[in-house]
């Protein structure tokens, strides 16, 4: 007997985050002069500003997967949203899915 396996991936972009922050040090100093009954203050300063910013793209990926016979008979069909957002989580769904087909370790099971 053979067997056809059909399977499709829908990825949709579902739009890009970004997250960042910002940090300011400022570093001042303070010199006292006396000079006879004068005083005189003087401050110095210098500030160092860092930040850093991180985007993601977030993708919406869904699998459909169907096993049929050399006769035509559906012998396993399934559609699901998989776990993740990256690129490549399809990935998994794949593996959870042939799993669970007729000659998978998990058939039967829920």
């Amino acid at each position: 007997m053979e067997y056809v396996i059909f399977g499709t991936v829908n990825i949709t972009n579902k739009g890009t985050s970004t997250f960042g922050s910002a940090g300011t040090t400022y570093k001042e100093k303070e010199t006292n002069t006396y000079s006879g009954n004068k005083s005189e203050d003087r401050t110095k300063g210098s500030g160092y500003t860092t930040s850093s910013s991180s985007t993601t793209i977030e993708y919406d990926t869904s699998v459909d997967f169907r096993m049929f016979n050399d006769r035509g008979d559906n012998l396993y069909s399934e559609s699901r949203h998989v776990f993740g957002t990256s690129m490549d989580s399809y990935k998994g769904g794949i593996e959870y899915m042939v799993k669970r087909t007729p000659f998978g370790s998990k058939y039967g099971k829920k």
